[in-house]
């Protein structure tokens, strides 16, 4: 057998293992998608959790061989099996079906589950992010207030890409009402800027904007911007 021939068949069995993709967590950017990639005996299993809107959402899982699972179709028997692909790009993953009618039977009318799956850091998974808060919240409660800021601003700076924008709308509030506390302006500030905007509007203007449910669930977060705004800016200029 030529060294050629012998190069080629490497590289065959590299791409292979290439094509599946690392086990760990893996996040949309907006926080919409959540990927699980495991180890399963020979092969690999993933679970997949994807919020729409309205609260529409995706929930799949299965075996996979070379990053491709087969799901039977729930509701006919004979229809064509749902094929997801989750293909490795770079340390993200892209996860794709093949079209068939199939791959909406674990949907919700409004939620879809394709697109791209980021790979986080850990203090960014879902796991880490809730000890986060947590830790803040034993920090709130004692009225450590600069000690919260400094467990919750981190967070913010390096998990908003892949938080949902509910988290992310809580997170802010919690993050300058611990500013405020701490009598610091312009964190508390910076850290409700980029809701003020939204805080502005009638209720009727969001209900306007956003489907019911996600409307709902946004003005619990505007209600909190618009009390926290007000303690910030009662704060004195540094």
């Amino acid at each position: 057998m030529s060294l050629r021939i012998v190069c080629w068949l490497l590289a065959g069995v590299v791409s292979l293992v290439q094509a599946e993709p690392l086990p760990g967590e893996y996040i949309t950017a907006g926080g919409w998608g959540h990927l699980t990639v495991k180890k399963s005996g020979a092969g690999q299993s993933f679970n997949i959790n994807a919020l729409g809107g309205n609260g529409h959402s995706c929930q799949l899982s299965g075996g996979m061989t070379h990053g491709k699972a087969r799901l039977a179709a729930q509701f006919d028997d004979t229809a064509p099996a749902c094929v997801v692909t989750l293909t490795p790009v770079g340390r993200d993953v892209e996860v794709k079906n093949n079209g068939e009618a199939s791959c909406r039977d674990w949907c919700g009318m409004r939620a879809g589950f394709e697109g791209r799956y980021l790979a986080v850091d850990e203090a960014c998974t879902d796991r880490r992010r809730a000890a986060t808060r947590k830790t803040f919240k034993q920090r709130y409660d004692q009225k450590s207030w600069r000690p919260a800021q400094a467990v919750l601003a981190p967070l913010l700076a390096r998990c908003s890409k892949t938080m949902d924008w509910i988290e992310t709308g809580w997170v802010r509030n919690d993050l300058a009402l611990a500013s405020a506390k701490a009598k610091d302006r312009a964190a508390c500030l910076a850290a409700l800027e980029p809701l003020v905007a939204d805080a502005a509007k009638t209720d009727e203007e969001v209900l306007a904007n956003y489907p019911p449910t996600d409307a709902e669930l946004y003005q619990g977060i505007l209600k909190a911007t618009r009390t926290n705004l007000a303690l910030c800016r009662r704060l004195p200029e540094q």
